[in-house]
């Protein structure tokens, strides 16, 4: 949802195949570590874990180093992280750094509740966030719905000082009874005048989507 352009079909009628309108030749899909600071009822135990340690910054960069030159032949690569919280390995934003130095591209699924200092230099080094919101494990800490919404700000301030391949994904998770709590944050984060303007690539900055989720109370492992 963006503004008050409608992207949406109001009716299908045949089938459709769908593909990316730009090659991807290579991809990397990293789940760089189960630790999470969220502990939410429906995360399933694979990928998460309030006490396990992250690989260490020398065998991350060993292992990049290795795929760009065995794999790709020095060719970009597009690398998702997910976790867990990526965000958390305490080198992050010098893993991202790394990779800028390479021509790299790069993809962060977070929960957006680091500080607004982390993400003000992170975002220089991502080139697309996934940004999902979490409300039962936002009201362990106070003001993470608050702090969320500024760091999408300082997200989408970047897409407008810088012109390159950019884009804010967020995703308001919504299990039950918290219907009326997503569609709170989403009204604003539509208010934030920057979400309706393109960035300095000429394009939108993102989408923002409310997700259903089903709950299963005994989903999380809390070791």
């Amino acid at each position: 949802e963006r503004g008050g352009d409608d992207y949406t079909a109001q009716s299908i009628d045949k089938g459709f195949a769908v593909e990316m309108n730009f090659p991807i030749p290579y991809q990397i899909l990293w789940d760089i570590g189960r630790r999470c600071n969220y502990a939410c009822d429906y995360c399933w135990p694979a990928v998460h874990s309030n006490t396990e340690r992250f690989p260490t910054y020398e065998s991350v960069i060993e292992t990049i180093d290795m795929i760009i030159e065995h794999w790709s032949g020095g060719e970009q690569i597009r690398w998702n992280f997910g976790g867990g919280e990526p965000t958390m390995h305490p080198q992050f934003i010098d893993i991202l750094k790394h990779l800028k130095s390479k021509n790299q591209w790069t993809l962060v699924t977070t929960n957006g509740s680091r500080s607004t200092k982390f993400w003000r230099e992170a975002t220089q080094y991502i080139n697309s966030v996934n940004m999902s919101a979490h409300f039962a494990s936002m009201d362990l800490y106070r003001g993470n719905e608050d702090r969320f919404i500024e760091n999408c700000k300082i997200i989408m301030q970047h897409h407008d000082d810088v012109d390159d391949d950019l884009w804010l994904e967020i995703k308001l998770m919504t299990p039950p009874g918290f219907l009326d709590r997503a569609q709170k944050l989403r009204d604003r984060i539509l208010n934030i005048p920057q979400w309706h303007t393109n960035g300095a690539n000429g394009r939108m900055k993102g989408t923002l989507s409310l997700v259903p989720i089903r709950f299963f109370p005994c989903a999380i492992n809390k070791s």
